[in-house]
């Protein structure tokens, strides 16, 4: 037992070091601010109505993640509005997983292979070498490089957390036959449901695990019926949503899937898409943010390599290294379906995070057959990580900040309109107006783009226009984003703020100007009710009408919602010089009044 209990110990050591190394080599991103739609998906995440414990569980839609609100409000708590917290949490999901994945590894090979000696004792050397391959392929490969980076990325990542949890669950209930395992199995899944809707590809990884492991009919009914009856209940907490949007007309506004194409068109899109996945796991070079489906048909040629392994692997009788070349393709399903879908863009490398799991296992295995035993894989082994962890290291150069890696999707792929119009708001950040105009009129250019795109293009054309000082074409600009989509919380923002700039201009319409302001700025908040700009601006003008009480209110709300934000630092301030503005006009009135006494007296 004392010696088990020795090689247990060593395993975790072994598990914690891995977790550590996949930390280590993501450590530049804490150096990153916030991406893209961070700040929009925090807010959002924030404005959950927090009047009982459940109100996580209340959202509906086409994305249903809980659990991701939950990290995210967990994040504010501690870190309100830093992005450095936010990037550390990332970091952590991202080495527990690698912990997991070697950790369920040294489990399979601990029951399924014969790993002891005749004395009884472990062979540590031959459990810890292929999972600790794996994990470490997992843990460098640059296709993870979006999905640890990008704080919003976090849905794959920690729905892939728990789907390894109830993988291992379902492990160990095959081999230990025990209830419990059974029931956690179920939880692990229905956590990883609430993380991202792709988890529910595990059902399919279970049922292929057990015919490939030959499980008992017992166990693997009661398996396969248990995540059944956890789908069934989850999409009784989604109220229908999801499933809806799925059968709604193709192309119809809140619709899953885009404008009917044709059979052939369909196909073809999921095949090109399959391609370009493989394509980038195998060679993850080039990668991109907005990645396009491929056009040229020599790129279906990659599909006869998994075809041709399968077949070899079946012939040879080799399950484990099937077993995970399948959940590749099983976990990856639910994403190639976005490819014919309206509500993203159809690639993206965060897609690849949870099959990249079973790739580098299977990696793993196929250098472990490489003739001439540990002399040449482990060097084999070694030469490929350090390649992964290079190229990584290379991508995170381009995740710096929101201006390098919008300047390199634009560069590697040109026809996208988010990529224009996220570069045209990273030089507003840099304040080069022109080159960032020219951006945005690219991307208004382009036919294919959807109104709430429309519109996020003609708003960031009107705060260039406001930085230039031409506030009637940025306000022709602002209006235009709203009627585009009336729920455009920052054109409502930005029209607030114009007529904060106007009513510095011309002071004898200054309290008119400043009211519009407010009443714009409520609109504002009634979309987004925790947004701290707005009500940070509303203080201001509050302030500038000489409206103490409602100042007050309103910086006291930006404090509450980001106390160690910048916007509550500035609040900070005006709150004290409101309340030094109201004691002087006291002592003034003071003094009017005993003036007033006085001559009255006389």
């Amino acid at each position: 037992m004392a010696t088990k209990d020795k090689f247990d110990k060593r395993i975790l050591l072994a598990g914690l070091s891995l977790a550590l190394l996949a930390v280590l080599i993501f450590i530049p991103s804490l150096k990153s601010g916030f991406f893209w739609d961070d700040i929009g998906v925090l807010n959002d995440h924030s404005s959950y109505n927090h009047s009982h414990p459940f109100s996580f569980f209340d959202s509906s839609g086409v994305y249903y993640r809980p659990l991701i609100g939950l990290s995210a409000i967990i994040d504010h708590g501690f870190w309100h509005l830093n992005p450095i917290g936010y990037h550390l949490t990332n970091l952590l999901i991202h080495g527990l997983n690698v912990f997991l994945l070697f950790f369920v590894l040294t489990k399979l090979i601990e029951f399924s292979v014969i790993t002891s000696s005749g004395d009884g004792s472990f062979s540590f050397s031959r459990v810890i070498t292929v999972p600790a391959i794996g994990a470490l392929i997992f843990a460098f490969h640059p296709i993870n490089t979006e999905s640890v980076v990008w704080i919003s990325g976090r849905t794959d990542p920690l729905a892939t957390m728990f789907f390894l949890l109830a993988f291992l669950c379902l492990i160990l209930y095959d081999y230990e036959k025990k209830v419990a395992s059974l029931v956690l199995m179920a939880f692990f899944f229905l956590c990883s449901l609430f993380s991202k809707e792709n988890a529910i590809s595990f059902i399919g990884i279970a049922f292929v695990f057990g015919l490939l492991r030959k499980m008992r009919k017992k166990e693997f009914i009661f398996s396969i019926a248990s995540l059944f009856a956890t789908t069934v209940f989850y999409f009784y907490l989604r109220s229908g949503s999801g499933l809806r949007e799925l059968f709604r007309k193709p192309g119809s506004e809140t619709a899953f899937l885009a404008p009917s194409l044709d059979l052939y068109s369909k196909v073809k899109a999921v095949t090109l898409g399959t391609t370009y996945y493989l394509e980038k796991l195998l060679a993850p070079v080039h990668l991109s943010v907005m990645p396009q489906i491929p056009h040229n048909p020599a790129h279906l040629l990659v599909l006869f390599l998994p075809l041709a392994l399968a077949a070899g692997l079946l012939i040879k009788g080799r399950k484990w290294e099937l077993f995970f070349l399948l959940w590749v393709f099983i976990t990856l399903s639910p994403s190639l379906s976005i490819t014919i879908s309206q509500i993203a863009n159809p690639l993206a490398e965060r897609y690849m995070y949870l099959p990249a799991v079973g790739f580098s296992v299977l990696v793993a295995l196929l250098l472990s057959s490489i003739p001439g035993g540990k002399k040449l894989y482990i060097p084999a082994s070694c030469i490929i990580i350090i390649l992964l962890a290079l190229i990584t290291s290379e991508r995170l150069k381009d995740w710096h900040s929101d201006f390098t890696i919008w300047a390199d999707t634009v560069r590697k792929n040109p026809d996208s309109t988010l990529a224009h119009t996220n570069y045209g708001v990273a030089l507003i950040n840099a304040k080069n107006y022109e080159e960032a105009e020219r951006e945005l009129l690219t991307a208004y250019r382009n036919p294919v783009k959807s109104l709430m795109q429309t519109s996020g293009i003609l708003n960031s054309l009107g705060d260039v226009e406001l930085k230039k000082q031409n506030y009637t074409k940025a306000g022709d600009y602002f209006m235009s984003a709203i009627k585009a989509d009336p729920r455009n919380v920052y054109a409502y923002n930005n029209i607030g703020y114009l007529h904060m700039r106007l009513s510095e201009i011309n002071p004898k319409d200054k309290e008119a100007q400043l009211k519009k302001a407010i009443d714009t700025f409520k609109l504002a908040l009634r979309l987004s009710p925790r947004q701290v700009q707005v009500y940070y601006n509303m203080g201001i003008c509050s302030l500038s009408l000489n409206d103490y009480r409602k100042a007050e209110e309103y910086f006291t709300t930006v404090i509450e919602i980001d106390p160690m934000g910048e916007f509550a630092q500035r609040s900070l301030s005006f709150l004290v010089a409101s309340q030094m503005k109201k004691q002087i006009e006291s002592a003034t009135r003071g003094k009017t009044n005993e003036n007033t006494v006085s001559h009255g007296i006389r």
